[in-house]
C-alpha cells in the first residue's frame, strides 16, 4: 500500500502573488478505501459534488482499477464517468483518489438576514433574489419554529420570523456594500419587516453553525423520538409553492416537523420527528414525506438534493427518472454482476429491496444479530432478529 491509498493529502497550488487568496490549479485527495465522497452544497458556492471532482480513481468490483477525468478546465471526450462513479453511492466501484477542482477563498465577506411576516413572502423573495444576479454565496431559509429552538440553544437573539439568511462574497468592502442595498432593496420590496446587514465575524460563524446544527438542535429538542428527512430539490421558480405546501402538510396532519432549507439552489428539508414504535403516527409521517416528494417530480424537481438515495429513498428512482431508472439498473449489473458494491442500496425490484443482505453487529448486550433488509407490504424497513435472551426482534425506519 502505497501513501496515497493511506489517505495522504497532496497539494499542488500555484498562486498568483496579488491574489494570494486564489489558488487556481487543482488539489489531489487520496481517499482511503470505501470512503465515500460527500455532496458539497452547504452553500450554493462551490458547486455540487458533480462538478466538483475534476477526475477520480476507482477500483471496480472486477478488481480493475480505472482513472477518470482530467486536469483540464474542461473535456468533451468521451462518457463522463467521473459523474456516474461519483453519484453512483458506492453502488459501482471503490473511490480511492480524487483530483477536486478548487474555489477560490474571497477576501471579504458580509452576512445579512431578512425577517418577514410570512413564510409566503420570505420564499418568493428567494426567488426574487436568486433571478437578479446578485449570486449570493448562500441563502437560507428558515421558519419561526426553529429559529425559537436555535435561540433557546444557542441564545442567538433571532427574531422569531420567518427569515433569510444571505452571506455575500466580494473583493471589496464597497462592492458588497452595494450589493447589500440592492439586497435590501429587494427584500423590502418583497415584504421584509427587518434587513440587517454588517453582521460581525464571530456573530457570523455562530450563526451558520447553528443553522448547520439544525438537525442535532432539533433532535435534542425531542428526546426519545425520531426523525425524517425530506431532502426534496425544485427549480427556484416553483420553491415558493414547495415550501407552503410543505408547511401546509404539516399544520393538515398536525404532524410535528421543521421546514428550512438551502433556499439558493432550490433544496427543501423538512425534518419530521416522530415514534417509529406508534405504527399509525408514523405512517402519517411517510405519508407527508410521499407527497412532497411527489410534488417535487411533479414541477421537476428530485427526490434528492444532496442526501443521496440509499434505501429510504428508491422508492421514488422510478417515479424520477422514469426509463432512465432501467438503464440505471443495467449499468449496475454489467459492472457489478455480483451485487458486491454497497448492496441493497438505490435499486427496487418487483421482490422488494435488491438484492436482501444480511449482516452481523452488535448492538449493546445483543451479540451476533441478524440485520436484513427486506420489504414490508411496500414500505422499506429493516428486520433486526436478536440472538441475545429475552431480546425482541425490532424495526428500524430508514431516512
Amino acid at each position: 500500500m502505497n501513501r496515497s491509498d493511506q489517505g495522504e493529502k497532496r497539494w499542488s497550488c500555484l498562486h498568483n502573488p496579488k491574489l494570494k487568496h486564489f489558488p487556481r490549479s487543482s488539489t489531489r485527495i487520496a481517499f482511503p478505501p470505501a470512503s465515500p465522497i460527500a455532496s458539497f452544497t452547504s452553500r450554493i458556492s462551490p458547486p455540487h459534488r458533480g462538478k466538483l471532482p475534476a477526475g477520480i480513481k476507482a477500483r471496480l468490483p472486477d478488481g480493475r482499477v480505472i482513472h477518470t477525468g482530467g486536469k483540464a478546465h474542461k473535456s468533451s471526450s468521451g462518457y463522463d464517468l467521473t459523474r456516474l462513479f461519483v453519484g453512483s453511492e458506492g453502488t459501482l466501484g471503490v473511490v480511492t483518489e480524487a483530483t477536486l477542482k478548487l474555489a477560490g477563498i474571497p477576501g471579504v465577506h458580509l452576512a445579512a438576514t431578512a425577517t418577514f411576516d410570512s413564510l409566503e413572502a420570505a420564499s418568493e423573495t428567494v426567488a426574487v433574489l436568486m433571478g437578479s444576479g446578485l449570486a449570493p454565496a448562500a441563502l437560507e431559509l428558515l421558519t419561526p419554529e426553529l429559529i425559537a429552538l436555535m435561540n433557546r440553544e444557542k441564545d442567538l437573539g433571532l427574531d422569531e420570523k420567518p427569515s433569510l439568511f444571505c452571506e455575500f462574497h466580494g473583493i471589496s468592502e464597497a462592492a458588497l456594500n452595494e450589493t447589500a442595498a440592492l439586497a435590501e432593496a429587494l427584500c423590502r420590496d418583497g415584504g421584509a419587516l427587518g434587513f440587517k446587514t454588517g453582521v460581525k465575524e464571530r456573530e457570523r460563524k455562530e450563526l451558520w453553525r447553528a443553522r448547520h446544527e439544525a438537525w442535532e438542535t432539533i433532535h435534542r429538542a425531542y428526546p426519545g423520538r425520531e426523525t425524517l428527512i425530506v431532502d426534496a430539490a425544485v427549480p427556484i421558480s416553483s420553491y415558493p409553492q414547495m415550501v407552503l405546501f410543505s408547511q401546509q402538510q404539516l399544520d393538515e396532519k398536525k404532524a410535528v416537523g421543521f421546514v428550512f432549507g438551502l433556499a439558493g439552489d432550490g433544496n427543501l428539508h423538512v425534518v419530521l420527528v416522530g415514534d417509529p414504535a406508534d405504527d399509525e403516527a408514523w405512517a402519517s409521517l411517510e405519508a407527508i414525506n410521499h407527497d412532497i416528494v411527489h410534488r417535487a417530480v411533479d414541477v421537476g424537481g428530485t427526490c434528492s438534493g444532496e442526501h443521496g438515495i440509499g434505501v429510504g429513498k428508491h422508492q421514488f428512482m422510478r417515479l424520477e427518472h422514469g426509463e432512465g431508472y432501467e438503464l440505471m439498473k443495467q449499468l449496475k449489473d454489467l459492472i457489478d454482476p455480483k451485487g458486491l458494491m454497497n448492496p441493497g442500496k438505490m435499486f427496487l425490484s418487483s421482490r422488494g429491496l435488491e438484492p436482501p443482505i444480511s449482516v452481523n453487529v452488535g448492538v449493546g448486550q445483543i451479540h451476533q444479530q441478524q440485520v436484513r433488509i427486506a420489504d414490508d407490504a411496500g414500505q422499506n424497513v429493516v428486520q433486526v432478529a436478536g440472538h441475545g435472551a429475552g431480546q425482541q426482534a425490532q424495526r428500524l425506519h430508514f431516512l
